[in-house]
């Protein structure tokens, strides 16, 4: 079975901090707000991990927008890695979509579908395939 990596709070940080400034490049301003945002989450968790806190966070009140900042952040630097090297206006088009919609799933309704949350799982597969050095068509 293949193994999950694992990585550090400051790694993903550093790169969704890249992300972020890829994505500023091809003007996508949009972006920017939501992976600041996630940023700010992975550093409240990793200041609690540093200090022994970790197990305070659960009182938060925003403790499900904590989860998935972690998860989403996970995914976006997964994806970072795997297309920074692909066409940027397709990049710039699918990122446009994943970014679209509420962080958490169950803040999804009618009015809001689940389009970017699909964007970002083709991404991030896309991103993973071809990781492994398989020819993957995006878009």
């Amino acid at each position: 079975m293949a193994q999950v990596p694992q990585r550090q709070y400051a790694e993903i940080i550093s790169d969704l901090e890249a992300f972020a400034a890829y994505l500023t490049s091809l003007r996508l301003r949009s972006a920017h707000h939501r992976l600041r945002r996630m940023i700010a989450k992975l550093r409240e968790i990793e200041k609690a991990r540093v200090q022994g806190t970790l197990a305070s966070l659960h009182a938060r009140p925003d403790v499900p927008e904590l989860v998935w900042s972690a998860v989403e952040a996970q995914e976006l630097a997964d994806i970072f890695h795997g297309i920074s090297d692909y066409d940027p206006a397709t990049i710039k088009s699918l990122m446009q979509k994943a970014l679209k919609g509420p962080l958490h799933p169950l803040q999804e309704t009618s009015d809001r579908s689940n389009l970017g949350r699909n964007t970002t799982f083709e991404l991030n597969l896309d991103a993973a395939l071809r990781r492994a050095g398989a020819s993957v068509a995006f878009g």
